[in-house]
């Protein structure tokens, strides 16, 4: 329940501070929640545990806050069926492959309302409360203040936890440029 408190206070957040003095841009995506079938230890098959969809809310500031030729970000992914959610801090590169078209890699942080040991057969066990988070996205832009992205995002604690099956979302979003 603190952690859902949490998910709604970032939110509020985000769309106080989405000022254009400090907001490059704001974004906003649907992802599919805990990919699909993938193979686990001894290459046996193993189910998606968790399930429904995520709200992505992703800020990404301007260029006053570039860091090692990336903008920080902050953003959530808030499950539509209860399952694990997560706020998320960290930076992206943005690199324009094509006159509209771009790619993303970020890197960053995130903590998330999620099991972290195996108590509940439905839920995954993340292994730690605090995780490493990954994504890459691929992108057009549409005129000058819109573009739409595929998105690929990754949670996991890197082997530093007892389990570490990660956490995978693949998605789409919309973003806005002020």
């Amino acid at each position: 329940m603190k952690y859902k408190k949490i998910q709604h206070l970032i939110f509020l957040i985000l769309l106080l501070i989405g000022s254009r003095t400090l907001a490059d841009e704001m974004r906003i995506g649907v992802l599919r929640h805990d990919l699909g079938y993938k193979f686990g230890l001894r290459g046996k098959l193993r189910q998606r545990y968790e399930k429904g969809s995520d709200i992505n809310l992703e800020y990404l500031f301007n260029n006053e806050y570039k860091f090692l030729y990336a903008y920080p970000h902050v953003g959530t992914n808030i499950n539509s069926d209860s399952y694990t959610s997560n706020i998320y801090t960290g930076i992206t590169w943005h690199f324009d492959i094509m006159k509209y078209v771009f790619l993303e890699a970020t890197f960053g942080f995130g903590i998330h309302n999620g099991e972290v040991e195996k108590l509940q057969q439905r839920r995954r066990a993340l292994g730690t409360r605090f995780l490493f988070r990954e994504s890459l996205s691929l992108g057009v832009m549409i005129q000058e203040k819109h573009s739409v992205a595929v998105i690929i995002d990754h949670l996991s604690n890197a082997g530093l936890g007892k389990f570490n099956p990660g956490l995978t979302n693949l998605g789409m979003r919309y973003g806005y440029k002020f």
